[in-house]
């Protein structure tokens, strides 16, 4: 794994940005090469899939699994089709590409926040080869961790994670909360009591925003500031 970080000022904001390269060498020169990007102010991540001499045939098909708090945001699809039922991108090529290196690229958004540790890359590449024959190509999942540098508020993220606490009461409520897609209820007893909080949030604008979702039901409920250890 190679890793580059470097920081690019724009309208006054520091942007971090993450590189991550993966590559699955096979047998007869065959390669599956990713570069992911990671962009850590707009929680979301750009991976280019790079196939070097894959003997298809014909048909081809890519599936790769998703983070289950991730959503597809772009991708290009022509001569394409595709599908991301079930937290898994799936892309059908009725005729793949003939050509001996050959690329496509996807972005997905994190919601609510991207997380600073998460596995990613997981995937299959299903096709028909030169030989009339069914071969399969596996990619592993990888660990993707980095550092957010800065928020939009000049701000360190490293220095805080945010909760909304929404109730204090006993103990197995966590059904009694509705919860948003991707986010996590946590219980903390203390004494005789249980206190819920949604989160963590890495960032004061992320548990903000999340905040108007959670007021619907506990109009009460409120954002805590803790110090990351």
């Amino acid at each position: 794994m190679i890793l580059y970080n470097y920081l690019l000022k724009k309208k006054g904001l520091f942007l971090s940005i993450c590189i991550f390269l993966f590559t699955f060498t096979l047998s007869y020169g065959q390669s599956i090469r990713m570069e992911t990007e990671v962009d850590t102010i707009k929680n979301q991540i750009t991976t280019s899939i790079f196939f070097n001499n894959i003997p298809t045939k014909n048909t081809a098909r890519w599936q790769q699994i998703l983070h289950p708090s991730s959503t597809l945001l772009h991708l290009d699809t022509t001569g394409i089709l595709w599908d991301t039922s079930h937290h898994t991108l799936t892309i059908i090529w009725e005729k793949f590409p003939s050509k001996d290196s050959f690329s496509f690229s996807f972005t997905a958004l994190f919601s609510p926040v991207l997380p600073e540790t998460f596995s990613w890359g997981e995937g299959a590449l299903l096709f028909e080869n030169t030989n009339n024959k069914i071969a399969k190509i596996k990619t592993a999942a990888q660990t993707i961790h980095y550092k957010a540098i800065y928020q939009e508020n000049g701000e360190y993220i490293s220095d805080s994670i945010y909760f909304i606490q929404v109730g204090v009461g006993r103990n197995n409520h966590e059904s009694d909360y509705k919860l948003q897609s991707g986010d996590k209820i946590q219980k903390t007893k203390i004494e005789n009591q249980y206190k819920y909080q949604i989160g963590p949030f890495y960032s004061e604008a992320a548990a903000r925003e999340r905040l108007l979702f959670y007021k619907k039901q506990v109009p009460d409920a409120f954002i805590v500031k803790e110090k990351r250890e």
